[in-house]
């Protein structure tokens, strides 16, 4: 989905969109989650636009759900998660000076440590795709079930989260103990 800047009104740009029925934010959700974001899963989107002179400030949340895979039992578990969005987006190539004299700051300094700064170019800015950075930003480095979950056993491949297996316990050596083969032998 796209916004032609000029025709952001004073008052601001509302905008609401759902995966049920925007085929955008539902190929947006697909490609950034894919297999995870089911026809089942939903996704909401609320978000403000606003325009001062050439600078333009997004901000908003998107809600969502998915059917997730943990990375350590490979068990499914359905997840919610809200993403919050706050960016100052500004003309690649500006017309105008580089301080706003108003407030003292650089036009590039971001007044809020919650908000991204960006840069737009042209008179269109993709909501898709900057809802797709942001939605690839929000994901997790792993994908876990729960905070504690014990993964599979490497030897039987059971769930230890549900419980121990049957499996002999080894005995983990020293990770150094291979160099062992290689040092000098003592001459006495």
């Amino acid at each position: 989905m796209e916004i032609i800047i000029h025709d952001i009104p004073q008052e601001g740009l509302f905008i609401k969109a759902s995966a049920a029925h925007d085929g955008w934010l539902r190929a947006v959700m697909q490609r950034v989650l894919s297999k995870a974001f089911t026809p089942s899963d939903t996704a909401e989107l609320t978000l403000e636009c606003h325009k001062v002179n050439e600078e333009i400030d997004l901000s908003g949340e998107l809600k969502y759900s998915a059917n997730q895979t943990c990375d350590r039992c490979l068990a499914p578990f359905g997840t919610q998660d809200v993403v919050e969005i706050r960016i100052h987006l500004s003309p690649l190539h500006s017309t105008q000076p580089m301080t706003n004299q108003d407030e003292g700051l650089d036009v590039g300094e971001i007044v809020t440590e919650d908000e991204e700064f960006s840069y737009y170019e042209g008179d269109r800015i993709d909501i898709g795709e900057i809802l797709e950075e942001q939605l690839t930003l929000a994901q997790p480095m792993k994908n876990l079930c729960q905070e504690d979950c014990l993964g599979l056993c490497p030897t039987c491949g059971k769930n230890l989260s549900e419980g121990p297996c049957a499996c002999a316990p080894t005995a983990l050596g020293s990770p150094f103990s291979a160099l062992k083969a290689l040092a000098p032998k003592k001459r006495k």
